[in-house]
């Protein structure tokens, strides 16, 4: 069955070729480019949104003592959740 998979669908284009059908692009390759793009977009900011958090985080005094590690963690559906 999985060997009908990959077979398919070269067989379907065969079909295409016979009958004449003009060869077209790989469909969606705009909206898959600006799809990459805004997710690569998203993870710069939230990257750079962490980074301030940290920093943030690490420029605070503990009972008068530095803070020896910090970190930062978003909540899944709002990034800004628990900063006050």
């Amino acid at each position: 069955m999985p060997l009908a998979r990959i077979v398919t669908p070269s067989l379907f284009s065969l079909i295409d070729k016979e009958i004449g059908v003009r060869a077209r692009g790989p469909r969606g390759r705009l909206a898959a480019t600006l799809a990459l793009a805004a997710v690569v977009l998203l993870w710069m900011v939230r990257d750079y949104e962490h980074r301030l958090a940290v920093r943030a985080l690490e420029a605070r005094t503990y009972n008068g003592a530095d803070p020896v590690r910090a970190s930062a963690y978003p909540g899944l559906a709002n990034p800004f959740a628990g900063l006050e």
